[in-house]
């Protein structure tokens, strides 16, 4: 690759040098990458689709949902929690808004829209449709999510929120 020279104050830098030098190296871009399109894969493959199994590729053993208490460790705790999801709300599909990645993190904005057909958090069936918007920050290491933190209500809110005309 020939580099193309940036004028900036008198001194001339390469683009090759100049970016190895702020990121590091192409390797840090390429996890960054792969980060993403694990997040895709999960939302897609697993909560859209309902393929279970594809969480224990995803997940670290020693995963920890900070956002969700009560919830066991790993991927045993995330396989009960996407169960749980898709029986109260089996049309579940939720659309990645945005996903921003940095380091080992993935930042992402999502939009869960289904219809609440089944048993959900204590909350019997009402077969209304809901929508909500959360924000979810996953820590990714070794190609494995270890943590999430998330922001937002959950779908059990936007059933109270429905039921009380907000």
């Amino acid at each position: 690759m020939r580099p193309i020279g940036l004028r900036s104050v008198g001194v001339w830098f390469t683009c090759d040098s100049f970016f190895f030098q702020k990121v590091g190296h192409m390797d840090k871009y390429e996890d960054v990458e792969r980060n993403k399109e694990l997040l895709y894969q999960l939302y897609e493959e697993a909560l859209n689709r309902g393929n279970l199994a594809l969480i224990d590729e995803l997940f670290a053993p020693e995963f920890v949902d900070h956002s969700t208490p009560g919830q066991p460790p790993g991927p045993a705790g995330v396989k009960d929690y996407f169960r749980e999801i898709r029986e109260g709300f089996p049309d579940i599909q939720i659309v990645l808004d945005d996903v921003i990645a940095e380091g080992d993190r993935v930042v992402v904005r999502t939009t869960w829209r289904g219809t609440h057909l089944g048993g959900y958090e204590g909350v019997a069936a009402t077969g209304q449709r809901v929508a909500r918007t959360l924000i979810q920050i996953f820590r990714v290491v070794d190609g494995l999510i270890v943590e999430e933190w998330n922001e937002g209500g959950g779908l059990v809110d936007a059933l109270r929120e429905k039921r009380h005309g907000a």
